[in-house]
């Protein structure tokens, strides 16, 4: 389920590359109005299994009509779109709730009106389908490097990639009861210009992979990576992924 936002103003707005910090703090600030309890459950445990926590939504960058890049950050031109999804409904409600009654949205120093809120409707998704992200695909192992345990960001093209966003998805469809095939899997083939994006979320920095791609594999995985987004830090908007129409 995906609420998509349209957002209007006056005129052309600058946001900072930091941008997609402030469209975090904005959906919780959302759910804190709104759900206190959920917010803080979402906040500090989200949903667990293995040993491993995922909060269970993702969101979308902002898709304006044109934007420029200037120093430090990106003009735009109104009116821009805003995906925000989850597999709970409970979610979003309390996430729409404070938008549709206070009827904008603020990102630091920009107050943008809240035009319209749409439930975009279910998709029945089946593979082979071709996707693009709607934000970044983050994806990652740990490694020991000098000594010390870190984290190396994989790209698609890598041997370990799929493997990694496999079981990821197997993760969260279990921490949500969902039953999974033993030998469930999903793969993501890039089509054309595949590219990377460095962004630094609270003073970590984060690459990702953004473009256009050919899923395959396991429906229910990949339904439930259109949910609540593929790969990993969904919650920090990250993960998003659109259906293209041929």
């Amino acid at each position: 389920m995906r609420l998509k936002l349209t957002l209007e103003a006056p005129a052309p707005f600058f946001l900072p590359w930091r941008y997609p910090e402030l469209l975090r703090g904005a959906v919780y600030a959302a759910l804190r109005r709104w759900d206190p309890e959920l917010a803080q459950a979402m906040h500090s445990h989200g949903l667990t299994v293995a040993g491993r926590r995922y909060k269970p939504f993702t969101y979308s960058w902002l898709r304006p009509k044109a934007a420029r890049r200037q120093d430090g950050g990106l003009l735009m031109e109104p009116p821009a779109y805003w995906w925000i999804s989850s597999p709970l409904p409970r979610v979003l409600e309390a996430v729409a709730g404070p938008f549709l009654t206070s009827g904008n949205l603020v990102l630091g120093d920009v107050h943008l009106a809240v035009a319209l809120v749409e439930v975009e409707p279910q998709l029945d998704i089946s593979t082979p389908c071709e996707i693009e992200t709607l934000s970044p695909i983050v994806v990652s192992t740990a490694a020991q490097k000098g000594g010390k345990l870190t984290h190396i960001f994989l790209a698609p093209w890598d041997q370990d990639f799929q493997r990694v966003l496999t079981q990821n998805l197997v993760n969260k469809a279990r921490a949500l009861g969902q039953p999974v095939a033993e030998d469930a899997w999903v793969r993501l083939e890039p089509l054309g210009d595949v590219r990377s994006r460095l962004v630094e979320i609270n003073d970590t920095k984060v690459r990702g992979y953004y473009g256009r791609f050919r899923a395959s594999g396991d429906p229910t995985l990949l339904a439930l990576g259109y949910d609540m987004g593929l790969g990993e830090r969904n919650a920090q908007g990250f993960g998003m992924i659109a259906l293209r129409r041929r």
